[in-house]
This record gives C-alpha cells, structure tokens and sequence, in this order.
C-alpha cells in the first residue's frame, strides 16, 4: 500500500489476498522474517491507503516498551518519494517526539548485497 498521514476511508477496508495481494505478500515476506530477527519485534506498516500507517506502528511499539527501532522500507532502489523523502521525514518527526528512543532508517539499501540475493534468486532458475 502507499504516503499521506491523512487516511481516506480506503485505509479502513478490510484486506484480503484477493483484494490487496501487495498486503498479502509483505506479510508472507513478514513470516518468513520474523525467525532470522533474533526475537526482536517487527511491524509492517505502511504509508498510504492500508493500516498501520508508518507512525501509529511506531507509536505501537513505543508504547509496548521498544526503545530501539530499525526502519526498513521495501523499496530497494533510489527514485521514489517514499522512500527517500516521506520515510525520513516521519524518522526524523518520530526521533524529536521521542527523545528517548532510538529510531534509525536503515536505507539506503547496498546495492551489492541486494544484487547478491537477486543473482541468488535468479540462480535457482538455471536449468
């Protein structure tokens, strides 16, 4: 889902696979993840359109104790909003309304470890 701190009524829908298969997927992503995190929390949030946005996820985990918070995006490459204005904009929002907590954006992505799991990825595919 896409980034407005603004709601419209479509962020209140109930999602399904068939309707919102981006939601879909980013959990299944979520469920393979959560194993390899070593016990730390994850949230999926999102920007636009979907619920939790960005910031009423990190206000979650805040008020459930975290004090250290990665922000990482699904967006792998440089060029979109999101990714580099919007995200960083709301860390830096988030870090001044709490002073005590640590937030960092973990982006951008290196390039070469995202090359090496697409080139991983694609290998499986040689016959």
């Amino acid at each position: 889902c896409a980034g407005s701190s603004t709601r419209p009524a479509i962020g209140r829908w109930p999602r399904t696979p068939q309707t919102d298969p981006y939601q879909e997927g980013l959990e299944a992503l979520a469920t393979q993840l959560r194993p390899q995190l070593n016990d730390d929390r994850l949230a999926i949030a999102y920007n636009d359109f979907c619920s939790p946005m960005f910031e009423e996820a990190v206000e979650e985990l805040i008020a459930g104790g975290t004090k250290e918070i990665t922000v990482v995006s699904s967006m792998f490459t440089a060029g979109g909003s999101h990714a580099e204005s919007e995200i960083p904009e709301t860390v830096e929002k988030l870090k001044h309304a709490h002073p005590t907590v640590t937030i960092r954006y973990a982006w951008p992505f290196d390039k070469q470890l995202v090359a090496g799991m697409l080139a991983a990825h694609l290998n499986r595919f040689r016959q």
